[in-house]
């Protein structure tokens, strides 16, 4: 079963388009050919296979070398001699019928047809993301099988070609062998000259978790997870290997097994992740025992999520598993601590579960850097960090412009230039350090490549980006000037153009920003050396003076970082006799297991040198979910430190926590001076002078 699972049938459709492309080629150069049938060469292909083995995860290996799980019993070569000729009768023989009764109805009806053939020339070339977007295409074959139904199974097809009868005279008429067929219906086709989808496209095969991610990482430091999973065709299998795997960036130890083995067994010390399936509204095989036992309700003290896969065609039993585990669990006494994802396999069954994993929270690292000897800085001061490109994307853009690694390019420039010039330096180096490949294509560089493209859809396409998608579908997602290029092929730029619009690689200031300096620290190893420098911060955006003065910090996830600087220079100087005044960190994140730094805190909250208030988002907290809940909770409080000249700090995502936060303190401050929000909003910007200060990154 695994071996036509939904993952191992994304896996093979770069095979499939290859053949898809051969055939329409033998379409466009020969009138046909005779074929055998075919014992004897599946005889052959098994004994072959047999004497030469390989390790291509193919399907002939699947069902030469796979054992059933329970007897761990493998085929024997008739049978498999048996099963290949199966998949020729239930597979291509109803394929071939589906195929040829689609093309008699769709020539029947040439408006259905036009339709078909405008669908997919929205699409440049085919590939396996696409498929589930052919909506109309999807609605015209299932509509051929409730007329002429050969069997449930069928493929997509790109239609490259005008298609017409060779008898137009002809009427249906029903063939019957092993399956059904139209008998004597011939077609003709004619190449749609004005395509430009190309039949050797490029396919884009399923993401793979890059090489590196699977080295070993040292996981005594990192939080326990379990993620447990049910499967028959193997897809939440892979769901749940590849979650396992991913685990370490995001700070989780994770370890990964069957539904059924953790009956009696479910941790109650780390997140328990559960992936499975149902099957025409029954458990998967290795599912079943634990159904089993959360219908004899046990007490379950747990914090879980749960992830389900199905197809949207079971109307009637639609994730139906996935949700009674889901809804046993929580009556069983368990936290949910995401809400339930749905992945249906007639759409976008891995998109929808990379957006449930991404919920686990993005990687936080903590570095530090030994500075050299003599070297000062004061608290709150940046560190710039002068990173690198990825290697990955440097070896993307060579490969674009068709340059080698050992590529030397000269430049010389009239004008002032941060490249280094009238010498030959190798492309790699010029890419790796020099510029910044990151950095969103700007909206007049958007128009400029859009009068490149050679495209008339690729062009019109790409001007709509210009407009109020801009934001969404460019800043949102980081789409760069390389990514373009990549996405609209029929943009051309020279390479020397391509590098003369390019921004020189910034210094980066450490935690302040995703991205080029993120992934270059990300990939550091202890005692490697870095290009930094200390930066002097926004002055206001310091520790006062006074240690006597009360300070409130308010931080949301790694917004934490300055306010651990601020609350050790206080204790530094608390231990040291001095008086110190109020200092206060409200500090919220999803839950107590991404609390960064608690223990340090709890130490110093026991000195009594600060005092934390924390809230969780993804907890239960008597109906308080963020810092700004907790701010407007203790206004009274907020109102009376205000009074005694304290300072207020922020630190954390612009858009969500800087907002939000601003908000509650404009409110506070209207309900304190009783005036309406437009007065308070002028009151806080004359506090930010001296006396609020905010550190925001994207």
């Amino acid at each position: 079963m695994p071996a036509f699972g939904p993952q191992a049938i994304r896996d093979m459709f770069p095979a499939m388009m290859d053949i898809c492309s051969q055939l329409i080629l033998r379409w466009e150069r020969f009138a046909g050919e005779e074929i055998d049938f075919l014992h004897n060469l599946c005889d052959e292909i098994v004994q072959e296979r047999r004497k030469h083995p390989n390790d291509v995860n193919d399907l002939l290996n699947q069902i030469i070398n796979g054992k059933e799980p329970e007897t761990t019993q493998q085929l024997s070569d008739e049978n498999i001699h048996y099963q290949m000729l199966t998949f020729l009768v239930a597979e291509l023989e109803t394929t071939s019928g589906l195929l040829s009764f689609t093309m008699y109805y769709l020539l029947k009806n040439p408006q259905t047809l036009q339709k078909a053939q405008a669908e997919v020339d929205q699409h440049n070339e085919i590939t396996v993301d696409v498929l589930s977007k052919l909506k109309y295409i999807d609605a015209v074959l299932k509509e051929t099988l409730r007329l002429q139904p050969t069997a449930p199974a069928f493929v997509l097809e790109s239609k490259h070609f005008n298609i017409e009868f060779v008898d137009p005279s002809y009427d249906l008429c029903i063939q019957e062998t092993l399956t059904m067929k139209p008998d004597g219906f011939k077609i003709r086709v004619r190449p749609r000259q004005h395509l430009g989808i190309a039949l050797n496209v490029n396919v884009k095969q399923s993401e793979k978790i890059p090489e590196k991610l699977k080295q070993q990482v040292k996981t005594e430091n990192l939080r326990p997870m379990s993620i447990l999973f049910g499967s028959n065709s193997g897809s939440c299998q892979s769901f749940a290997d590849t979650l396992t795997s991913e685990a370490p960036l995001y700070d989780y130890n994770a370890t990964v097994a069957t539904l059924d083995s953790a009956v009696e067994y479910l941790p109650n010390d780390r997140p328990i992740i559960i992936i499975t399936a149902s099957y025409e509204d029954k458990p998967c095989e290795n599912t079943k025992q634990f159904v089993a036992y959360l219908e004899s309700k046990p007490k379950l003290e747990i914090n879980y999520a749960v992830f389900g896969a199905d197809h949207h065609d079971w109307i009637d039993t639609y994730q139906k598993i996935p949700t009674f585990i889901d809804e046993m669990i929580e009556n069983a006494g368990g936290t949910r601590i995401n809400e339930r994802g749905a992945g249906d396999a007639a759409g976008d069954f891995f998109g929808a579960f990379e957006i449930e994993a991404s919920e686990i929270g993005p990687m936080k690292l903590h570095l530090e850097i030994q500075l050299p000897k003599g070297q000062t800085y004061h608290t709150e001061d940046y560190l710039a960090v002068l990173s690198t490109n990825p290697i990955e994307i440097v070896y993307r853009v060579l490969k674009q412009f068709n340059l080698s690694s050992d590529t030397r390019i000269k430049i010389v420039s009239s004008t002032d230039t941060f490249f280094s010039t009238n010498y030959p330096v190798s492309a790699f180096d010029i890419l790796r350090g020099y510029v910044e490949l990151a950095q969103p294509i700007s909206k007049r560089q958007i128009v400029t490549r859009a009068g490149l493209c050679k495209n008339e859809k690729e062009q019109i396409s790409l001007i709509n980006l210009d407009g109020d998608a801009y934001e969404k579908e460019i800043l949102e997602k980081r789409i760069s000037i390389f990514d373009i290029l990549e996405l609209y092929p029929s943009c051309e730029l020279p390479f020397p153009q391509y590098l003369r619009i390019l921004p020189s690689l910034p210094l980066s200031g450490l935690g302040r920003y995703y991205g080029i300096a993120s992934n270059y620290l990300g990939n550091l190893k202890e005692g490697d050396r870095i290009s930094c420098s200390v930066r002097t911060s926004n002055v206001r955006f310091h520790p006062p003076e006074d240690t006597k003065i009360p300070i409130v910090m308010t931080a949301a996830g790694t917004g934490i970082a300055p306010f651990r600087g601020f609350i050790q220079e206080r204790v530094a100087q608390f231990v040291c006799g001095r008086e110190i005044g109020r200092t206060i960190l409200y500090y919220g994140c999803r839950s107590d297991d991404d609390f960064l730094y608690s223990d340090e805190l709890n130490k110093w909250l026991k000195l009594g040198a600060v005092e934390v208030k924390s809230v969780f988002s993804r907890q239960n907290n008597n109906g308080k979910k963020y810092v700004q809940d907790l701010l407007w909770e203790d206004r009274n409080e907020i109102a009376n430190l205000y009074c005694n000249s304290a300072r207020f700090y922020t630190c954390g995502s612009a858009n969500k926590l800087g907002v939000s936060v601003k908000a509650c303190f404009i409110k506070i401050i209207a309900e304190m001076q009783q005036c309406n929000e437009e007065e308070a909003k002028k009151i806080l910007e004359k506090l930010s002078i001296d006396r609020f200060s905010v550190d925001f990154f994207a």
